[in-house]
């Protein structure tokens, strides 16, 4: 019984969720054994069905696993699995962990649900402007977005020449060499006979003063250079396309006004390709539209003989009071418009008293006036007789006696 209990409210909270139309939970708790060793583990299966036009995002059927396993005692995320009315497998138990790492598959899945809630975003935000505009459900909207997930690192060097032409100088070396002689300077051939003691040396003229510089210098020059590092995140926008569609034909200037309108909401930008797209055309009435518009109506029926006899209750009694008080006033002025009606004599009277004194008796047969008025004979000898016993108590004694004495 406890279980079933649990399964409920289980199923009640995951039903409080946005795209879950209706939920069944089913709990298997086996038996406690007195080695752990031998005990199995708590499992659960999951059924989902999803509202109309509604899906359901993998961090959703993350958050109902995760609210089943804190929810049942011994129940662990790798034993849960969760399907919807479809088949669909929404989660996999049998060992499944949910701190797993990254793949390939997981990114590309977060990616997927990441441009599929920025689109439902924008479709949110003209359905309801469209609602309030047109009326709840005139208008089908429809957004596509171009979402790059590229994440891309990007360096560059510039280089930009200096005015002038040579650049900016970072480095200068000057190097001076000078040399002088006042004496005779060696002179001669060079070679062997010049060096080797023996062999004749030619000798020139005798030489004067010598003078001898050199100077060498150098600069170094580096043009002006900016390097960048950018790294550009994943989630560009494209290009985003918005489709929408009115119940009804539309003018040339209300359907300019329509796109204008969404271009505004949804940030258009016409330069990177950005398209809207706005038509007018006659609903279908599907069976169901059809249906649910008789069931509306009967319900409206429904409500409003509701009310009617709620207020018929309420009214009834009060148009009852109204007709007897009209007809209290109308017996009063009656009775007032009687010669003989005397006020002070009908206080502390019943009703009954009164209606039998003040309205005029029935009329009658002979045999009727002749015994109601031995009758009324009988009465005035009884109250006469009543009366002398109260007032002569010893004259009613004498009389009995006397009647008793002839019988």
């Amino acid at each position: 019984m406890c279980r079933r209990a649990l399964q409920g409210e289980l199923a009640r909270t995951i039903m409080a969720l946005n795209p879950v139309e209706l939920a069944r939970v089913h709990i298997v708790i086996p038996e406690e054994r007195l080695f752990s060793e031998q005990q199995k583990p708590t499992t659960a299966s999951i059924v989902l069905k999803l509202k109309p036009g509604a899906y359901i995002l993998d961090a959703q059927v993350r958050g109902v696993v995760n609210l089943a396993a804190s929810a049942v005692q011994g129940l662990s995320p790798e034993f849960i699995t969760v399907v919807d009315t479809d088949g669909n497998m929404l989660w996999r138990g049998g060992g499944g962990s949910l701190a797993q790492g990254p793949s390939t598959g997981a990114l590309t899945t977060a990616q997927l649900e990441a441009k599929m809630s920025f689109e439902q975003e924008m479709q949110r935000r003209v359905e309801t402007m469209l609602d309030r505009a047109l009326g709840i459900g005139k208008a089908v909207v429809r957004v596509y977005a171009d979402i790059n997930f590229d994440s891309t690192e990007r360096a560059s060097e510039i280089y930009q020449p200096v005015a002038g032409g040579l650049g900016i100088p970072i480095a200068e070396q000057t190097t001076e060499e000078q040399r002088r002689s006042d004496g005779p300077v060696a002179s001669g051939v060079a070679g062997t006979p010049t060096n080797v003691e023996g062999y004749p040396v030619v000798t020139g003229a005798a030489g004067g003063k010598s003078d001898y510089v050199r100077t060498d210098r150098t600069i170094n020059y580096e043009v002006s250079k900016v390097v960048e590092k950018a790294v550009i995140a994943p989630g560009k926008v494209e290009r985003i396309s918005v489709a929408a569609v009115v119940d009804g034909m539309l003018a040339q200037d209300r359907q300019e006004s329509i796109r204008q309108v969404i271009g505004a909401a949804v940030g258009i930008r016409p330069e990177r390709g950005d398209e809207i797209a706005v038509t007018g055309m006659e609903f279908a009435r599907s069976a169901g539209d059809v249906d649910m518009a008789s069931a509306e109506a009967d319900l409206a029926k429904t409500d409003r003989r509701s009310f009617i006899m709620r207020l018929v209750k309420i009214i009834t009694p009060i148009i009852l009071g109204f007709l007897i008080l009209i007809f209290a006033l109308s017996f009063l002025r009656f009775l007032r418009s009687r010669p003989d009606y005397a006020p002070e004599l009908a206080v502390g009277r019943r009703v009954d008293e009164v209606l039998a004194q003040e309205l005029p008796p029935p009329a009658l047969s002979a045999e009727q006036q002749k015994a109601r008025a031995e009758d009324k004979r009988r009465l005035e000898v009884r109250q006469s007789v009543e009366t002398l016993a109260r007032s002569k108590p010893a004259d009613a004694a004498k009389i009995l006696e006397t009647w008793m004495a002839e019988e």
